[in-house]
């Protein structure tokens, strides 16, 4: 939906970031998402994702990007490696962050 804000287009995000929050259900999905591609014939694909929106249950961001890593290379095995899926990791400019 047209949102004309950041912030209020992010929000339409937090069911489904809801449950993306343990490393199972991180690489389940990241796995999932390998096999579709692959199944609708798509060969190298880079997905867009902001790890630290999957921090909610105490994950760290090495552990997100593992998760993603692994159940993207678990689908490319199990799609007979027909596909390449890489992972473009985003920083959310909303977040508040210390150095």
């Amino acid at each position: 939906a047209k949102r004309n804000d950041l912030v209020l287009y992010l929000e339409t995000f937090a069911h489904t970031v809801g449950v993306m929050q343990d490393r199972d259900a991180i690489e389940r999905v990241a796995y999932e998402c390998a096999v579709d591609l692959a199944a609708d014939g798509v060969v190298y694909a880079e997905v867009r994702f902001a790890p630290e929106l999957h921090q909610q249950q105490g994950l760290d961001l090495e552990a997100v990007v593992e998760a993603v890593t692994s159940g993207f290379r678990r689908g490319e095995l199990d799609s007979g490696s027909t596909i390449t899926v890489n992972a473009i990791c985003c920083a959310m400019r909303t977040e508040r962050r210390s150095l």
